[in-house]
């Protein structure tokens, strides 16, 4: 989080949330230990917990170039620490104070039974904004890496012989029997195989099952995981076993 310009939509303070990225268009300013600020033990359903931990953050220097103070920086930050980076955006909160309410007369009462002024404010998720920044923290030399919770699909279903029909006749039976269940991408093409291998890296969906006549006729599949690498060779009676195991699909 980074303390940021209100902008037209007004109020006393706002934040925006940065992704850290080369390819960003944000400049911000920041203290380097906000990176020892972790967030793996902090209880989200514990109200005080996460209070603390937003508090913790909010003690170190942390702007965009809108709200940065050069000389402020260089004084209260030791140099080792002080860092320059550009970021994407992917969400903003406003603090509106009682501007909005004033125009509304947007009251409540409260245990005395006086009229107050409503304090308000608002958020936004950049949507199209996330798929770049999520790309830019997920990617190899191949393409892109899809976590699984985002991913366009989960499955990528590779028919490596097209013209063979008992590829063929699995794939397409596989491909409408579990498409719903596990939300799968067909490449159905009659592409060369090391065609379709790199366009489903590129691609990044998080697991591929590759059908190839050699392995069909040993009652196998071959299941491939995008982000590792790694291939096992799975009998076809515990596919769908070993998918809820080990991918939780």
């Amino acid at each position: 989080p980074v303390k940021a310009d209100s902008g037209p939509i007004g109020g006393s303070l706002s934040h925006e949330f940065i992704i850290e990225s080369d390819e960003g268009e944000s400049d911000v300013f920041f203290d380097s230990r906000i990176w020892n600020k972790s967030f793996d033990n902090v209880n989200i359903n514990d109200k005080k917990d996460v209070i603390n931990y937003v508090e913790s953050i909010a003690t170190l220097y942390s702007c965009t170039s809108e709200q940065h103070n050069e000389e402020h920086f260089n004084k209260t930050i030791d140099i080792n620490y002080r860092n320059k980076s550009k970021g994407i955006e992917v969400g903003h909160i406003f603090y509106f104070g009682t501007k909005y309410s004033e125009y509304l007369k947007a009251n409540y009462v409260d245990e005395k039974g006086n009229k107050k002024l409503i304090h308000s404010g608002s958020y936004g998720i950049g949507i199209s904004r996330l798929v770049g920044a999520i790309i830019q923290a997920n990617y190899d030399k191949f393409g892109i890496v899809w976590p699984k919770e985002v991913a366009p699909f989960n499955i990528g279903l590779i028919n490596v012989r097209y013209d063979n029909e008992k590829c063929k006749s699995f794939c397409e039976s596989f491909y409408y029997k579990h498409s719903k269940d596990y939300n799968i991408l067909y490449d159905d093409t009659d592409a060369r195989p090391g065609e379709k291998f790199k366009n489903m890296d590129l691609l990044g969906l998080p697991v591929q099952i590759i059908v190839g006549e050699k392995n069909l006729s040993n009652n196998k599949l071959e299941i491939k995981n995008r982000k590792t690498g790694d291939i096992d060779i799975i009998d076809l009676d515990f596919i769908n076993k070993f998918l809820k195991e080990k991918y939780e699909l």
